[in-house]
This record gives C-alpha cells, structure tokens and sequence, in this order.
C-alpha cells in the first residue's frame, strides 16, 4: 500500500495524473490508501482526478472515505 500512497504523493507534486496508471491500479487499493491519507493530501488527489475513476473508488471506499470525498466535492 505504501507503493500507491507514494504514487498519490508523485501526481500531486507533478500536478497530473498517468491515466494509465488506474489500468493496473485496482480502485479497491487506491481506495485502502485513501482512507490513510491526511485530508489536504487526499484533496489534492481528488481534486486531479477524472469523474469515471473517481466514482470506481468512491464505490469501493469505506462510508468515511466516500463522505470525505463527497463533501469536498460539494465544496468546489
């Protein structure tokens, strides 16, 4: 899991996404590492990713997960 959250890490910095990345990434980890994550950091990553993906792992996070996110996106 540590492998994915430093992926995270190296998209915010680089300020883009690979999309290829969620081909061979399971939403299921992506949503484990997550739900680890601080929220400024799980923002920053919301906030660079497409719709579709980001909806896979909203369905797959924990209730948490899913509310964090949802309310930053009611935010924006």
């Amino acid at each position: 899991m540590s492998n994915i959250r430093e992926e995270i890490l190296e998209f915010i910095e680089n300020n883009a996404i690979e999309e290829k990345w969620f081909d061979f990434t399971h939403p299921a980890d992506i949503a484990e590492a997550l739900e680890e994550l601080e929220p400024e950091i799980l923002h920053s990553f919301v906030a660079l990713m497409d719709l579709e993906n980001l909806a896979r792992i909203i369905e797959l996070a924990d209730e948490d997960l899913q509310l964090e996110i949802i309310n930053k996106l009611s935010l924006e």
